[in-house]
Order: structure tokens, then C-alpha cells, then sequence
């Protein structure tokens, strides 16, 4: 089964095209990565996947939902983890679970907990204090904890050590393997 289907989309903003006739599936167990320089389009990629008011051409089903038709659905089978600030920063990382989870259908707060004390980041940390790296383990320990069947991860592991991203993509490996999902994954680190 694919997790995310894109054929033809294309993107605009005015004159500019930043994506052009992209077309891939991914399906469950599979790790996918867009490889390119910074600027190629690979953050627009997600963001259009993820705004519900992006404008493009093409279509969009992630686990079969068509995600201009459906948002809300299509989203809520999706774990989002970037380098945008996606929670509150003065809440801590189990007061942001227990405000955000709620969105979620099979949000588990001890699934939550488990990944955090694995990631060994306490749930007690405020966001806003915590590393880079820290923050990314909070997201990702967050998507983890509502059981998406894709994981969208833009550029997660830039200007990280090679220890952490090396835990990194040992996490995501995992997450193929032990669960019904698949990784699309973003990053201009060729090395990857």
C-alpha cells in the first residue's frame, strides 16, 4: 500500500516554478529521500503537502485520501519534523503533547513519554529551552506518539553531529520496520 501518492504536481509562486511535474509514490516500509541543493524545491514539496491553502496543480493522496479534498484526514495521517518551530516554546514538552495530541485520533501520551525517556529528553524540559537537536527528538517523539503512516522530514538532520544523525536514521529504519509506514525525508547532505 502507498502512504503518499503525488502525481504531476506543480507549484507556482507568480512567474517562478518551484516544483515542476514531480510524480512518486511511497509505499509502507520504505524510506524515501529527495536529495538536492538548497533552493531545488524540496521544503516547497512538503510545505504543499502540508498547507491546506497551497495552491497547486497536480494531485496529492496520502493512504488514499485525496488531501485537497480531505484535509483534515489526509493530515492526520501525517508526522511532520523540521526545523520550523512547530510548538509552544514557553510550554514544556509534556504540556505541548497533552494541548497537541487531542488533534490526533490515536494520539498516546505514554507512547509519548517512552520515546522521550528513549531519546533521553525529559518531558519536563520547556521547548523553548531545549537544543536543536532536542527539539527534533521532541517532534519526532511527538509524531511517533499518534502513529502517522508517513513521516515527512524536511531537512531534520542539517547541521547536526554525525552521532545524531546516525541515531537519526537508526529511529527511522526502525519506524519502517516495526510499523505500517513509510519516510519521505528531505536534505541537501549528499552523504545521507
Amino acid at each position: 500500500m502507498n502512504v503518499i501518492d503525488v502525481s504531476h504536481l506543480n507549484k507556482k509562486y507568480g512567474n517562478f516554478t518551484a516544483v515542476k511535474d514531480i510524480s512518486f509514490h511511497v509505499k509502507e516500509g520504505e524510506l524515501f529521500g529527495f536529495l538536492g541543493i538548497n533552493g531545488a524545491g524540496k521544503s516547497t514539496l512538503i510545505k504543499t503537502i502540508l498547507h491546506e491553502q497551497s495552491r497547486y496543480k497536480g494531485a496529492i493522496y496520502v493512504d488514499g485520501i485525496p488531501v485537497k479534498e480531505n484535509y483534515a484526514a489526509a493530515c492526520r495521517k501525517i508526522g511532520y519534523v523540521s526545523e520550523d518551530n512547530v510548538f509552544f516554546e514557553k510550554c514544556t514538552a509534556m504540556q505541548n503533547a497533552e494541548a497537541l495530541g487531542v488533534f490526533y485520533d490515536d494520539f498516546q501520551i505514554e507512547r509519548f513519554c517512552k520515546q522521550m525517556q528513549a531519546f533521553d529528553v525529559p518531558v519536563s524540559k520547556q521547548y523553548g529551552a531545549m537544543s536543536r537537536g532536542e527539539k527534533l527528538k521532541c517532534q519526532l517523539a511527538f509524531a511517533i506518539a499518534h502513529q502517522p503512516v508517513l513521516y515527512l522530514i524536511d531537512e531534520a538532520t542539517a547541521g547536526m553531529d554525525a552521532v545524531f544523525r546516525l541515531q537519526f536514521f537508526d529511529c527511522m529504519r526502525r519506524l519502517v520496520e516495526d510499523e505500517s509506514c513509510g519516510v519521505l525525508l528531505t536534505s541537501h547532505i549528499t552523504s545521507e
